[in-house]
């Protein structure tokens, strides 16, 4: 490449005290020494948007002295920079790790002898449970999501019943969700995961059920940023919540699937997280009182919308009304088993309200 080979050849100019004839070696300009780092990271095969995140904040952090020396930022430098961001803790350790690269590199490539955030005072974080919401917000948000067009409703089947974390969501493909669906099952290769481990997810029959509803109709996958943004923005408005809390879409569906299973293990591997994770942050956090209804509003939700989705709904053995329903469901050959899966049917009455 021939952007590499211009790097190794890179050199520096010297500057000399004027109280000793011995040269102190000044590095390359931070900027430059950024784009080395950018380069670097794309040919140790990095994802793209942690990249672009990385190398946006290094430039942000360089912004009016872009041409100074990397060897003139020291541990003082850095400690005035946080001081002037007023950032979060959470928000401040991340970004130490940031900068860090950056000098670990230049590290590396021999340009200072020391990484001036090793000296930096560590930050403490006090991590307190993170908010789920509670079986009423979530059938009140699902109540919402089915007076939404379909990709809306797959979306929050999706982020907040399955917990399938926002990036992926962004890499999902239709064909891909479709093909192991039949088998109750959800498979995160590991292109598309976060964590780069192929992982497979073994999808409740209500959850399924709900999936199998919400994909009745075409709709466009992959979800982009922008779309993401606005689902999340329509439910929190709808939700009358000030500030929407990070993941408590993934964070909901993760604490009562942990409640539902009572299998750590299990579930982090479904979830690409560790075990070590959940026992800090999931364990406990749902009441087993709370996670039955959980499991028990899916099918609810479902018979009060008269969406026959569920065994119980489709094998019923009471009449359908008539009266609210405008298309007849031809009848099953002579001889037929009746359904005892879910069928995904629409009612006519939904169908007809159903935005498009």
């Amino acid at each position: 490449m021939e952007s590499l080979a211009c790097r190794e050849n890179i050199s520096w100019n010297y500057q000399f005290t004027t109280t000793t004839s011995c040269p102190i070696p000044k590095g390359p300009p931070v900027l430059q020494v950024i784009t080395e780092l950018d380069v670097a990271k794309q040919f140790a095969n990095k994802r793209p948007d942690y990249i672009k995140g990385l190398v946006q904040y290094l430039k942000l952090f360089c912004r009016g002295r872009e041409s100074r020396s990397i060897s003139e930022f020291d541990t003082s430098t850095i400690e005035a920079w946080f001081a002037s961001r007023n950032e979060a803790l959470t928000t401040r350790a991340s970004n130490v790790g940031r900068i860090s690269s950056l000098f670990s590199y230049a590290v590396r490539r021999k340009y200072i002898k020391e990484n001036p955030c090793d000296f930096l005072e560590r930050v403490s974080i006090e991590r307190g449970e993170p908010p789920v919401l509670s079986p009423e917000q979530i059938q009140s948000a699902m109540a919402f999501a089915l007076s939404q067009p379909p990709r809306f409703l797959l979306w929050f089947i999706l982020a907040g019943i399955v917990g399938i974390r926002p990036i992926e969501l962004k890499k999902m493909n239709e064909e891909g969700l479709r093909k192991n669906l039949t088998e109750g099952l959800i498979i995160i290769d590991a292109m598309m995961s976060k964590v780069r481990n192929r992982r497979i997810i073994e999808l409740t029959p209500h959850s399924k059920s709900w999936l199998d509803f919400a994909l009745s109709e075409k709709v466009k996958l992959p979800f982009s940023k922008i779309y993401l943004r606005r689902c999340r923005n329509r439910l929190k408005e709808h939700l009358g919540l000030v500030k929407w809390p990070q993941d408590i879409l993934r964070h909901t569906a993760l604490s009562y699937m942990l409640a539902h299973h009572g299998d750590e293990t299990r579930v982090a591997r479904e979830s690409g997280n560790s075990v070590k994770i959940f026992r800090q942050h999931y364990k406990g956090l749902v009441k087993p009182a709370d996670s039955e209804r959980f499991q028990n509003l899916l099918p609810e939700i479902a018979d009060r919308n008269q969406l026959e989705l569920f065994p119980t709904t489709c094998c019923s053995s009471a009449a359908p009304d008539q009266s609210k329903q405008t298309r007849s469901t031809p009848a099953p050959a002579e001889g037929t088993p009746p359904e005892t899966t879910g069928c995904v049917r629409l009612l006519e009455a939904y169908d007809v309200a159903r935005p498009r």
